[in-house]
């Protein structure tokens, strides 16, 4: 079969496009986009609408850790966060020590605050004692270290850390 030398150069070129495309290192990240093999190691993030608003008023503000399998479940109960709240979630895992960065990336914020409850997962954390280091960015890009404490995380235990007690208005 003869093909002319305008169509070989477009199948030269489309053949080598999907070749380049299949040996990429970018795999699914779950949201329907890619993430990159040096990505952050956070997963299975999400966020709660608004919650328990009747006990606003006196609440604790707490972070659950597990640890299975060198996965680490985090669960940020009873966050005071704009109503507005749209969570994003970056870590990074060094030798002994985390640090989390949960950001308010909402475009739209409101006049007022809410209770919200936030999880997510974190590859490569293995049992062994940790510097957890958290910072939390609002809106407009304040960012402070909500905090910083030392763990030793054992396999299939509970980790419950207290962040503190007060009023969300």
């Amino acid at each position: 079969m003869k093909i002319g030398c305008a169509w070989q150069s477009f199948l030269t070129v489309a053949i080598a496009a999907l070749v380049a495309g299949s040996l990429s290192c970018a795999s699914d990240d779950g949201n329907g986009g890619t993430e990159e093999s040096d990505a952050s190691p956070v997963f299975d993030v999400s966020q709660s609408a608004c919650v328990d608003e009747a006990n606003k008023a006196s609440t604790v503000e707490r972070v659950r850790f597990a640890i299975s399998d060198g996965v680490l479940g985090v669960v940020h109960e009873n966050a005071c966060r704009n109503c507005g709240f749209e969570v994003a979630v970056e870590a990074t895992v060094g030798e002994g020590s985390l640090v989390i960065d949960e950001s308010d990336v909402g475009e739209n914020p409101a006049m007022c605050s809410c209770l919200h409850d936030v999880e997510f997962r974190v590859n490569g954390v293995t049992p062994g004692t940790w510097t957890i280091a958290w910072h939390s960015v609002e809106f407009g890009g304040d960012d402070h270290v909500l905090f910083e404490v030392s763990l030793d995380l054992a396999e299939t235990e509970e980790h419950v850390f207290e962040v503190g007690a007060g009023s969300c208005v």
